[in-house]
Order: structure tokens, then C-alpha cells, then sequence
């Protein structure tokens, strides 16, 4: 591929124009942002070679869309008549893949689309947090169900920026990530609001801070809107892993309240073999948080 477009220049997208021009220098790069801080940014430091518009559109053959969750089908919708839809593949970088998967069959079959998720991110958002290797050793999803000419395009570009390629069905993508991600940042979330609502806090308590919290709470520090629209795309998925976490939760308070030394024992011993058995598998798997 010789000409590659990129929708929404914040942290992912930029690090995947940086990413292309390390990897890849003899593509040319288009992109475009709601931001014209995003975009003036990148034209600035040459990240992209220009600015996507309604007048290149039609040349681009791979347009990533790194925007938000809810704003891909509305903008797969003003893409629709300007691109080349005979050879332009479109591919998306959401954190939820169901929803949109479904809407794109249903609203515009027409496309040469495939959901994609990479599996990594940062704390902080924006262009200026941005790494050309942040894809890496990465794991990368892709959707099933789309035709084999397109993934045979996009696969080989992506393992060329460092990803690794793992293709799931949609609905099973979102029930993993509900685990693996979603709950995860609402519970890093939930503890650091915790904290600073406790009636017994005092800017002295954060002397009884130790890297164990801070570690666990580091994702609360991203980006709000993103997640939000996270939880509203993937609410069913993830309200059955609040309700788990509740019962077990309980169930550990249940033992605790009771003083039972051997179930307390117990619950701890399999929590530590179990991470580390996936430290020792991979620890660059699944898990891994993702940041827009």
C-alpha cells in the first residue's frame, strides 16, 4: 500500500502515523482531526505527509479511523460516497467491536471494512504522548467475518509496524475486554475516587500512598470521554462483570468478617499463582490497557 489515511490524530492515531514512517517510510501518510491543534501537530513535526481531505479521499487505499467509539459510524457514513469503495479498505482502532461490526453490516454493506483493536495505549492521552513503537509485541486484534482480500492487505502492514494478530469474533472480543479492560479501569477508577472521598482523608494520608496503589490506579488518569462511551458500547458485557466482581467481593467479606484464616489463605495463595502463571505466559496479552 502506497497511500494510507488516518481519521483522529490523538495518542493512537498519531503513534500508528509514527509508526507507519518508521516502518514503512515510502507511504504517504494523510490525516485529519476535529482538533486543529491535533492536526497542526502533526503536519508540524511531519507525522503525516499531509492533510486528509474530501479531495484525497478517493486515493487513499486504507483509512484507519482512530476516533472515539461512538463517533466511527457517523463518520463511516461521510466517508462512504468519497472514497474509492472498489479498493479502499477501512478499518477502525475501537475498543469494543460488536456494535459497530453490526452497524456496518447493516448500514453500509457496500465497505471494504474490518473492526481492529490494538491491545495497548497510555495513561495520557494526545499526539504529544505519542511512540512509534507502541504497537510492538503488541497483540492487535481483527474481526472475523470480513472477506480474505482484506485481511491479507492489512495483515501484512501490520505485522510490519511490530503487532501481533489475533483474530476474534466480535462478540467474543467484547465479553473478554469486559474482563480484561473495562472492569479493570472502573475499578482503578472507583478506588481513586474512593480515596479522596473517605471522610477520614487528608492530604497527610498521601504519606500511606505506596507504589501498590499507585500502580492499580495509574489508568483512572485516562481519558474520561473515551471511556465513557466505552462503558454506554459495551454495557451489557460489562454489567454482568460488575455483578460478578460484587459476588465475589461479598463473598470475601463474608470471610474476612468471619475471620476465616484458611478461605482469607486461600484466597490469596490462588490470586498469586494464578498471576503469576500469566506473568509467565505473556504479559503483553490481553490485558492490556488501551488509550485513544
Amino acid at each position: 500500500m502506497e497511500k494510507i489515511g488516518i481519521i483522529g490524530l490523538g495518542l493512537m492515531g498519531t503513534s500508528l502515523a509514527l509508526a507507519l514512517k518508521k516502518y514503512l517510510p515510502a507511504i504517504m501518510i494523510a490525516g485529519s482531526d476535529q482538533s486543529q491543534q491535533h492536526l497542526d501537530f502533526n503536519l508540524a513535526n511531519q507525522t503525516i505527509n499531509q492533510q486528509l481531505t474530501n479531495d484525497n479521499l478517493g486515493q487513499m487505499e486504507l483509512i484507519f479511523l482512530a476516533t472515539p467509539v461512538h463517533s466511527i459510524i457517523p463518520v463511516l457514513g461521510q466517508l462512504r460516497d468519497k472514497i474509492n469503495r472498489s479498493k479502499t479498505i477501512v478499518t477502525d482502532l475501537g475498543s469494543t467491536k460488536e456494535e459497530i461490526c453490526r452497524s456496518v453490516k447493516k448500514l453500509y454493506p457496500e465497505l471494504m471494512f474490518i473492526g481492529g483493536h490494538p491491545m495497548t495505549g497510555k495513561e495520557n492521552s494526545g499526539p504529544g504522548a505519542a511512540e512509534a513503537d507502541l504497537f510492538v509485541d503488541k497483540n492487535y486484534i481483527l474481526t472475523t467475518g470480513a472477506e480474505p482480500i482484506i485481511e491479507q492487505k492489512l495483515t501484512p502492514l501490520l505485522k510490519k509496524i511490530g503487532a501481533r494478530i489475533v483474530f476474534l469474533d466480535p462478540a467474543e472480543h467484547d465479553h473478554m475486554v469486559a474482563i480484561t479492560s473495562h472492569l479493570p479501569q472502573l475499578l482503578a477508577t472507583a478506588l481513586i475516587n474512593q480515596l479522596f472521598e473517605y471522610k477520614e482523608y487528608s492530604p497527610q494520608s498521601q504519606a500511606l500512598i505506596g507504589p501498590g496503589f499507585l500502580g492499580l490506579t495509574r489508568i483512572a488518569a485516562s481519558n474520561p470521554r473515551m471511556w465513557t462511551d466505552i462503558y454506554r458500547s459495551n454495557r451489557v458485557n460489562l454489567l454482568k462483570t460488575i455483578d460478578q466482581m460484587v459476588t465475589i467481593l461479598q463473598q470475601y467479606r463474608k470471610e474476612i468478617q468471619a475471620d476465616d484464616e484458611e478461605a482469607i489463605y486461600d484466597f490469596m495463595t490462588r490470586g498469586r499463582k494464578r498471576r503469576l502463571e500469566l506473568k509467565g505466559e505473556d504479559s503483553n496479552g490481553l490485558a492490556d490497557q488501551t488509550t485513544s
